[in-house]
């Protein structure tokens, strides 16, 4: 397969990436549009509080903690290939372009069956790079 000859690849989504994980965070491109021995990654994330809601509904299980947002611009240079959705090809890279996202996420901190820490994610991401993103992606997710 394509992943095991030339290393690592990119996540599109902000999914759980852990330590051990081999996947780039670029968000507003599709996962493993990228794909490369060699990456250098940059992520630029301003985030803001938008209210403290501490608040429970009765019985429950589920105590709403904080709500917050995110701003950012994520950008990943390869050596390796590229997927070009306008020639449905994969495209050899070497490091001499830059590829950039940006967007917004909206994140809901709660807490559920007293105890457990959730965050419910909403984002907005945009590929500025359209020949090989997918112009404006919507993303919906959960992180324990």
């Amino acid at each position: 397969t394509i992943p095991s000859i030339y290393g690592a690849q990119n996540e599109g989504t902000n999914f759980a990436n852990t330590l051990l994980s081999s996947a780039f965070l670029l968000r507003g491109y599709g996962s493993g549009t990228f794909i490369g021995r060699t990456m250098f990654n940059t992520n630029f994330e301003y985030r803001f509080p938008l209210a403290t809601l501490d608040d429970g509904s009765g019985l429950l299980p589920l105590f709403l903690r904080r709500l917050h947002a995110a701003v950012f611009v994520d950008s990943l240079a390869v050596r390796g290939i590229g997927f070009n959705n306008d020639t449905n090809l994969f495209e050899r890279q070497d490091l001499d372009q830059v590829f950039t996202s940006t967007g917004a996420e909206l994140k809901l901190d709660t807490t559920i069956g007293y105890g457990l820490p959730l965050t419910v994610l909403l984002g907005y991401y945009f590929g500025l790079n359209t020949e090989y993103g997918n112009d404006f992606s919507f993303f919906f997710g959960f992180h324990l």
